[in-house]
């Protein structure tokens, strides 16, 4: 009887032992844990800080490296409501310059006729239009337009495409 007493005992001490060694090392590992948990979250906060877009314009990559930037969306200044349009444009080399873009006259007024009036002088289609007329120029001549301006003359079938689309979602 007293050897199977001891052996409780001794077993219960082991048990012990055996507990306290394993809640020490929960301690440490709950330690750990903690310790990656608050770096991991660090890092990616300042990881969502340094690639936050909300303060980042939209750039307009072409296929040949140039980079258009409305300026207007980098100094959260309005939107322009008529031409000329003023963009700035980067190339491969991270030379810049800002590139005026005009409509002419007789395109506005064609197309304002054409559409009957839903594309008005102050549609922001007209903003998208100079921006692909430029994208295209740089893009086709790799460099910026001379005197860094443009005057947009004509629409492409594309664009005629997208007035119609625009007409329609301006009638919704």
């Amino acid at each position: 009887m007293k050897v199977r007493v001891a052996n409780q005992q001794s077993i219960a001490e082991g048990l012990t032992q055996r507990i306290a060694a394993l809640t020490a090392g929960l301690a440490d590992l709950s330690e750990y844990v903690q310790l990656v948990t608050r770096d991991a979250a660090k890092d990616f906060r300042t990881a969502a800080r340094e690639n936050d877009t909300s303060t980042k314009p939209i750039e307009f990559v072409t296929e040949n490296g140039f980079a258009i930037v409305r300026p207007w969306e980098t100094d959260g200044s309005q939107a322009p409501t008529r031409a000329p349009f003023h963009f700035l444009v980067r190339d491969p080399h991270n030379a810049e310059c800002v590139v005026t873009v005009d409509l002419a006259g007789e395109l506005l007024a064609e197309t304002a006729f054409d559409t009957q009036g839903h594309i008005e002088f102050s549609s922001s289609f007209w903003i998208c239009c100079a921006e692909r007329h430029l994208a295209d120029y740089v893009t086709e001549h790799e460099c910026f337009p001379d005197g860094e301006r443009l005057t947009v003359d004509r629409l492409d079938p594309e664009e005629v495409m997208l007035a119609l689309r625009w007409c329609q979602k301006s009638d919704l």
